[in-house]
């Protein structure tokens, strides 16, 4: 038996056994000497996949490897490498959710909570902690995405579909629930726009061979400006993003700026109630509310940028 061949024995064991960093270096050295079997170029691609981690990422990798695999004619059914792309992403999501969630919490327990401090006040401290794993993770999230766009690419079939929505969902989720960190925060740029057309592309292909599937709204929660939205009668006015990102870069980090937070958020909700119920309340609270809060905002942030430099 040949070295090449004890190598292939030991890459398919270790593949098999899912010691996947063992299984990677093993198809790296076999590709080394034959850079034309397909099934090398895929097991290599998933290996990759597989022993990914959130601080290490090798989703690109895997993407790469398998369209290389799929151009030279590979073995493998379409649909099995699409099944297999899913089952990566859908795992690696988990461990990317429960890095955030672990970093976010060791970040918070390290803030000691002041002598009398009122509990809610304190839980705001998470706030920006999570904004800022949230963010810090998001280009992660992005290769999963696009793991998920070229899977469904390579099997047209609505199962696949289906479990792409989801994986892209469960993250929108887990955001919507964190301050909405994929969109909303200063840095996200147009990843969260991008992100829903994928999804709508994925959903409108699912439509065609299932013409009946309800579609589902994408995950999102309410950011909190309870008053803004009802004024402005949607979460994704401009003003909101204005409001969102003042609470959570100047009024969070600063003891009675918390304290107002807190009473906002208890005394708040009831009066948005009444003024989305009318459209006279609305002008009058856009009028003598809304837009002098957020020219007061806009003034004071131009004052911070002027003083920085």
């Amino acid at each position: 038996m040949s070295k090449s061949e004890n190598i292939r024995i030991l890459a398919e064991t270790a593949f098999d056994s899912k010691n996947f960093e063992q299984a990677y270096q093993y198809y790296s050295k076999l590709l080394e000497e034959d850079l034309s079997d397909s099934t090398l170029w895929i097991r290599k691609g998933l290996s990759a996949g597989w022993c990914s981690t959130p601080k290490s990422p090798k989703i690109d990798e895997m993407i790469v490897l398998i369209k290389k695999a799929v151009e030279e004619g590979a073995k493998d059914s379409k649909e099995n490498l699409a099944n297999q792309m899913l089952d990566v992403c859908d795992e690696f999501l988990s461990k990317l959710i429960k890095t955030i969630d672990e970093e976010v919490t060791v970040e918070f327990d390290r803030k000691p909570m002041a002598t009398g401090e009122d509990i809610f006040i304190h839980q705001t401290a998470k706030l920006p902690i999570q904004l800022k794993y949230g963010n810090q993770y998001a280009p992660v999230f992005i290769k999963i995405r696009d793991a998920i766009q070229y899977a469904c690419s390579l099997n047209f079939s609505a199962n696949n579909y289906k479990r792409g929505v989801q994986i892209i969902d469960k993250y929108l989720q887990h955001s919507a629930n964190n301050l909405n960190y994929f969109k909303s925060h200063k840095d996200a740029g147009d990843r969260q726009i991008q992100t829903e057309k994928i999804r709508s592309e994925i959903i409108g292909k699912l439509k065609e061979i299932e013409p009946n599937f309800v579609n589902t709204d994408i995950p999102q929660k309410s950011s909190g400006c309870f008053i803004a939205t009802a004024t402005l009668g949607t979460e994704y006015h401009p003003y909101i993003d204005t409001f969102r990102n003042f609470r959570d870069e100047r009024l969070l980090n600063h003891h009675f700026g918390k304290v107002f937070v807190k009473y906002y958020y208890v005394h708040s909700p009831s009066v948005a109630s009444v003024i989305e119920k009318s459209n006279f309340l609305r002008k009058l609270s856009l009028f003598l509310f809304i837009s002098p809060v957020h020219k007061l905002i806009l003034l004071l942030q131009k004052k911070r940028t002027n003083k920085s430099l």
